[in-house]
This record gives C-alpha cells, sequence and structure tokens, in this order.
C-alpha cells in the first residue's frame, strides 16, 4: 500500500510541478507532463569546501 501511495503522490506531484524536459534524459519522459525551460549550466563555487580542499591538495604538490 505505501508503494503504490508513493507512486501516486509522485505522479501528482508530477502533474503539478511538471519538470523541465531536460531532466529526463535523451529519451525523454515517458507519460508525464514536462516543460520547455533552458538548460542552467553547472558553474563551480570557487569558494566551496570542494574547491578549498583542491587548492590545498595541489599547494602540498
Amino acid at each position: 500500500m505505501a508503494i503504490v501511495a508513493a507512486v501516486v503522490l509522485y505522479l501528482g506531484a508530477l502533474v503539478v510541478f511538471p519538470e523541465p524536459r531536460h531532466a529526463f534524459g535523451p529519451d525523454g519522459a515517458r507519460g508525464v507532463p514536462t516543460r520547455e525551460l533552458p538548460v542552467t549550466p553547472i558553474v563551480a563555487d570557487p569558494d566551496s569546501s570542494a574547491a578549498r580542499a583542491a587548492r590545498r591538495r595541489e599547494a602540498r604538490r
């Protein structure tokens, strides 16, 4: 029963809040509505802890 409820709630949420078309990959969505949005580029945050750790590793070499 919990799995059925989760599926129904997920599909209902996709109808109310559709995902961008590019979120579903090259095959596209199957049976759920989507919306067209531009693809947001992924950029690195130079102030993130991962970037600081990478700089520390490079400085040790």
